[in-house]
């Protein structure tokens, strides 16, 4: 394997996270295997749990055999594109077209709407366009898809199917037709669940800890910055101190003087 710092490596999978590169390229530019590549970027989680969290919200685990509604599809594909929506939910572009033209009998309008989105608008048809298409949202009751929630909702999300999981294999039941009453075609998908549920909670637990400390480390220096001030204020109320003491001394200095000279001017 070629050896690479660890900013060459972040520096990688920020380009996987803007989708200028995939996991087949990484691995072939370090001479390695995917799957170590895999690994490496869980170790993100330890090293970098800012990073990890932007790829793993890029990256989620993909449910098999789970039905897209094709109205809400279309709803994510007019807001954030064909590509992005295929990479965050884990579906092909070729997938999201033949879900999407169901609409040319379900919502011929909003099937419309999704053919209009690529077309030259001037800036009222484009304000129009956008509101119709929020009607229509609003009308199915459109709701972002598992891939755009965010990672404490995913972490819940992850934690209720395993939950459900659990208690089937509790009655009875063997791993895999556990998984297969979920919607699963095989149990691989509930383990991927169960090391992204790991990733997930370590990255967040990293993530408290280095807000904690950046909390500290402000709370420190105001602290400093306080006692400084505090000195400052203090070593200005001295000099004015003394700077008075001195106006004193000099006043009572000349009032000591004074009487022996008027006195030498009288006897003379």
């Amino acid at each position: 394997m070629k050896q690479i710092t660890q900013q060459e490596f972040e520096g990688y999978v920020r380009d996987l996270i803007d989708g200028k590169t995939n996991k087949t390229a990484i691995a072939k530019k370090l001479e390695t295997s995917i799957k170590k590549v895999n690994y490496m970027i869980d170790d993100l989680a330890k090293t970098n749990p800012e990073l990890f969290m932007e790829f793993f919200k890029k990256q989620p685990y993909a449910p098999r055999n789970t039905e897209v509604d094709p109205e809400a599809l279309a709803i994510e594909v007019i807001r954030y594109g064909r590509k992005d929506v295929a990479h965050d939910i884990g579906i092909s572009i070729r997938t999201i077209t033949r879900t999407i033209d169901k609409l040319k009998t379900i919502n011929p309008t909003l099937y419309e709407l999704y053919r209009k989105r690529i077309r030259k608008m001037d800036k009222v048809e484009r304000k129009e366009f956008k509101k119709a298409v929020e009607r229509e949202a609003e009308k199915i009751g459109y709701d972002l898809s598992p891939a755009r929630k965010s990672i404490e909702d995913r972490l819940n999300e992850i934690n209720e199917i395993l939950s459900k999981f659990e208690a089937l294999v509790d009655s009875g039941m063997t791993y895999r037709d556990a998984s297969r009453k979920l919607g699963y075609s095989s149990n691989a998908t509930i383990w991927l669940m169960y090391q992204d549920k790991k990733k997930i909670e370590l990255a967040l637990e990293t993530h408290k800890k280095l807000a904690a400390e950046k909390r500290n480390e402000a709370k420190e220096y105001r602290e400093k910055m306080r006692i400084k001030k505090s000195g400052s204020t203090q070593q200005v109320s001295d000099k004015s101190k003394t700077g008075e003491k001195e106006k004193q001394d000099k006043s009572q200095k000349k009032d000591n003087t004074e009487p022996s000279k008027k006195g030498k001017g009288r006897d003379d």
